[in-house]
């Protein structure tokens, strides 16, 4: 290593610096609400195994450092200053993040880093100037506390007190037996949380969050090859944890007593993009919603995926929250409001109701036999099928019982299937061959898809006709929404769940509202707005922010809405007026994140965008935590 550093007496500082970032992980436990054995296994086994991933980085820094000034002879006084600064940076950046976590209920990210370092960006964080001295104070602190360490443990007589400290940790182990025990700790972390997220205990999950940057690990088709079992879904509705970090609704919801029972129509149609209502490709639907409904012309979804669209149209948060509410198998209000009502409820899907996990989130709390999958065959033979049993339901004769009918159609589903003998749109591709697969094929790909969306026009039109002629369309709120949009190689890709281009995230949204004029809203809108548009209709008194990040477009206020978020898996996507730009949450996403302006064109301005789009993005900061506890 160089003249005047002794190995040993480094490797002992680091041994006293790794205990104390895990005496400071360790506060986070004062975080966890409910505890199991699971629990217990899955954080003691998690904390030696990150505190040493907090060390590491600053223990090979210190030591490159020192290697690069051996021929000068400061190579053990350029370590151990190293050492000691990026310690205290270490501990300071965990015990940062603690008493983020702890206040607002996130994780320190490069998305929050952004927001400090825009100027105004610390007092909008409700921070104030006067934590400042003693912020400065504890760093000073740390600092010295840090650098008189490194001194004692590596400088101080040779080394001799680091070289004790060595022996003391390290040296009573064979050699490199304690990299495999952090690698077996680290095993039975991440095993302990696939296991539960298998059987599917939110106690050991919700646990895990508090740890910083904790790594999910799902290991379902394992286990399944292994024959366990899988709980079933009555099993796990009553395993709801009681103590869950979920704080939905914020609120006890209050409602008029004298309030209407209206029937509820939710028609959720897969991959639907916006443009694709239309009188050329859907003449019975673009019908309805100029005759009937409020015609949302600049809607956004709240996720490129199934999950996180159909989770923001219910409960009117953001995709972000899946994980949380799925693991804590939260149900949305909306549905509670039916039920406290006393509804009739059929819910069919052409797809199933438990993958993605609906029967375990939205839908949580209605009984199985109202939840009826049918996901055989080719998809329009399934909404052919759901169809039937959709209007059967409607028709059904319930003594005057309001209804609430759910649907979810999967024609325009990849690979766009449709009977071809009513293709209206010819030179389609006969098949969608991922071999050949590029933006050549990308006309007559879309031509498929057009057909199997003229396709699901007619299962529309079959329901909401219907509806019309039996005479209830006057006493029933009526949703026609799309999950997600579709892209065909406008920007490089094809499909969803890849990107947030308009072509993937934009969805058609019709409102029928009894007593409601129609019209064409132009003004930007959300998928989180749907719950919020729908509420007065269930007698609602509390203000939306009690239950939703939405915002009631269609109330007398007259609120708009000037920025949309949008969730992919584990990413958050910002879509304003004039910016668009993937949130760098964690550290993959701040080397990929792009900025665009709103017709998905690249810029290079990304400061700037912080700068004009502050305040919006504090605010997306705080709601994404803002329903937990």
């Amino acid at each position: 290593m160089g003249k005047g550093l002794n190995i040993r007496s480094w490797g002992g500082y680091y041994a006293v610096m790794y205990g104390v970032s895990a005496l400071c992980t360790a506060l986070f436990f004062l975080e966890v609400r409910e505890w199991s054995a699971a629990t217990w296994l899955l954080l003691l086994a998690a904390l030696p195994f990150y505190a040493f991933f907090y060390t590491l980085p600053g223990a090979l820094i210190s030591l490159a450092a020192g290697a690069a000034c051996r021929k000068c002879g400061r190579a053990a006084v350029v370590a151990a200053v190293a050492g000691g600064v990026l310690s205290a940076a270490t501990q300071l950046l965990i015990l940062a993040d603690f008493g983020l976590f702890r206040n607002f209920g996130f994780h320190f990210n490069l998305f929050v880093w952004n927001l400090l370092t825009t100027p105004g960006g610390f007092a909008s964080m409700g921070l104030r100037n006067d934590t400042v001295i003693p912020l400065t104070l504890a760093i000073l602190l740390a600092l010295g506390a840090n650098l008189w360490a490194a001194r004692q443990l590596c400088l101080r007589r040779e080394g001799r007190y680091g070289e004790a400290c060595y022996r003391a940790v390290l040296g009573s182990w064979r050699k490199y037996a304690w990299l495999a025990a952090l690698a077996f700790c680290g095993l039975v972390s991440a095993t302990t949380f696939a296991w539960n997220h298998y059987v599917k205990d939110p106690v050991p999950l919700l646990a895990a969050e508090r740890i910083p940057a904790y790594q999910r690990v799902t290991m379902r088709d394992i286990f399944r090859a292994l024959k366990l079992k899988e709980p079933r879904r009555e099993e796990l509705l009553l395993r709801r944890s009681a103590s869950s970090s979920i704080d939905y609704p914020k609120r006890p919801i209050a409602r008029t007593p004298e309030r209407r029972r209206f029937n509820v129509l939710w028609l959720a149609c897969e991959s639907w993009r916006a443009e694709m209502l239309n009188p050329e490709v859907m003449p019975r639907t673009s019908g309805f919603a100029e005759k009937h409904g409020v015609n949302f012309k600049r809607h956004y979804s709240g996720g490129n995926g199934t999950r996180q669209g159909l989770f923001s149209m219910f409960y009117g948060l953001y995709g972000s929250y899946w994980h949380s509410f799925l693991a804590s198998r939260t149900g949305a209000v909306i549905i509670d409001w039916m039920i406290e009502d006393g509804y009739d409820f059929g819910c069919f899907t052409s797809a199933k109701f438990s993958y993605p996990e609906f029967d375990q989130t939205i839908f949580s709390k209605l009984p199985a036999e109202v939840l009826h999958s049918d996901d055989r065959g080719v998809t329009y033979l399934r909404d052919e099928r759901n169809t039937k049993r959709l209007i059967d339901f409607i028709t059904r004769e319930r003594g005057g019982r309001p209804f609430m009918a759910f649907m979810f159609f999967e024609s325009p589903h990849y690979p766009y299937e449709f009977p071809e003998k009513s293709a209206r749109f010819g030179d389609y591709a006969e098949m969608v061959n991922y071999l050949q697969l590029g933006p050549a094929q990308a006309r007559r790909i879309k031509n498929r898809y057009l057909n199997s969306c003229a396709t699901l026009d007619g299962f529309l039109g079959e329901v909401l006709d219907t509806l019309e002629k039996i005479g209830l369309l006057e006493n029933t709120v009526v949703v026609l929404i799309g999950d997600h949009g579709e892209e065909f190689f406008e920007h490089g890709r094809l499909g969803h769940n890849s990107d947030f281009s308009n072509e993937q995230t934009m969805t058609p949204l019709v409102l029928h509202l009894p007593g409601m004029k129609p019209g064409v809203y132009r003004k930007m809108s959300s998928h989180v707005d749907v719950t919020a548009m729908l509420a007065p209709y269930f007698g609602v008194e509390n203000p939306s922010r009690d239950f939703t990040l939405g915002k009631n477009l269609l109330s007398p206020e007259k609120p708009e809405r000037t920025y949309s978020v949008i969730a992919g898996w584990d990413t958050i996507f910002f879509t304003g007026e004039k910016y668009k730009m993937l949130l760098p949450v964690n550290s993959s996403q701040a080397v990929t994140a792009r900025l665009y302006d709103a017709q998905d064109r690249p810029l290079k301005d990304t400061q700037r965008f912080f700068l004009e789009c502050r305040d919006e993005l504090v605010e997306v900061q705080h709601d994404m935590r803002r329903f937990m506890k």
